[in-house]
Parts: C-alpha cells; sequence; structure tokens
C-alpha cells in the first residue's frame, strides 16, 4: 500500500519548522521551544483508507494547538487516537489536563479545542471519520481526552501499532475490509 511522505529534513534549519507548519496548517497550530533557528527535522508519513488514516510522525519537541479558530475554518471533526512512544504527552482540554504515558493511547476529537506538549519523540496516529463510524461514536467519545492505560487500551495501542508494520505491505485489494477492522477493534 503506498503512502504519502513529507519530512523537512533536508531543508535548511531556518527553513524547517515553517515547512512543518504548512504540513498541518488547518489542522493544528505548532510551536517549537527551541526557536526556529535550531532547526526542526522531521517526517510524517500517511496511510489512506476508506475513512481511516495512520500517520506515523518522528519529530523533535513541539506544542501543538487546535484552537477554536481553527476549528471554525476547518471544521473536520474526526477522532484521533495518539500513541507517543518514548515520550508522555501533556494534554489540556477545555477544563482539562492530564498527562499520558509513553506508550498509551489517547483520543481526541478535532472538532474540540485541545493542546498537547511533548518532548522528542515518535509517534502513531489513527484518525477515525466521524462521519464514516458513527457506530462507535458513543465509545470514542467516552474516550476523549483520557490516557486508555487499561488492559483494552494497551490492546488498542499494539493494534495499531501492528498496522503501522503491516500496511506497507498490504495491496490495495487487502486494505479494502481495514476500515472496518479498526471500527472492530
Amino acid at each position: 500500500m503506498k503512502s504519502v511522505r513529507f519530512s523537512t529534513r533536508e531543508l535548511t534549519k531556518p527553513r524547517q519548522l515553517e515547512a512543518w507548519r504548512g504540513w498541518y496548517e488547518g489542522s493544528f497550530e505548532v510551536a517549537s521551544p527551541d526557536g526556529p533557528d535550531r532547526g526542526f527535522a522531521a517526517a510524517s508519513e500517511v496511510w489512506k483508507l476508506d475513512g481511516v488514516a495512520l500517520v506515523s510522525v518522528s519529530a523533535p519537541s513541539l506544542r501543538a494547538v487546535r484552537t477554536k479558530s481553527l476549528i471554525k475554518r476547518d471544521p473536520t471533526d474526526h477522532w484521533v487516537i495518539t500513541i507517543g512512544m518514548r515520550a508522555a504527552t501533556g494534554l489540556m482540554l477545555d477544563h482539562d489536563q492530564i498527562s499520558v504515558p509513553a506508550g498509551g493511547p489517547y483520543v481526541l476529537s478535532l472538532g474540540e479545542f485541545s493542546a498537547n506538549q511533548r518532548d522528542s519523540d515518535d509517534r502513531l496516529q489513527l484518525n477515525i471519520a466521524r462521519d464514516k463510524f458513527s457506530t462507535i461514536a458513543p465509545v470514542l467519545d467516552a474516550a476523549r481526552g483520557r490516557a486508555l492505560t487499561t488492559p483494552l487500551g494497551g490492546m488498542l495501542a499494539e493494534y495499531i501499532r501492528l498496522l503501522e508494520r503491516q500496511l506497507p505491505g498490504l495491496t490495495e485489494e487487502d486494505a479494502q475490509g481495514l476500515p472496518q477492522a479498526v471500527a472492530a477493534m
């Protein structure tokens, strides 16, 4: 299966952060605690299926914010299940702040304000379109803004890591049934 890749690594250091911001423009406002002159060598790979996308990201320390003004401009309301592989994530929602340990998944809705901050890390994000998966909406909405550190949350994290390992070898035909398998998980 083919993916879409984006990297700032081949750009000059002063251009890297701005290029990364451009890649996420409309979805998140991205800031680096190090500033643009120190560089921002990052890479993203995206596998898109019908209503589902798996995103693998490697990036330096950053803060990403889904502001209310971004939500007004781009009202995409997908769920995003994220796993930080080596670093904890500080997560802030409208009225709550939590710390999600490395390896633990958490669920956000792109239809709501969120801010997250993390150290240099690799992460996986499973984006699920709300309009295509309305049958599992109550489960995902109930999990929003929580660290899913239960055994079932661990199984979900393992499943997402399995997807990352297996997607590159799947044919387009094999991948057609994958959205239903994701919903079942």
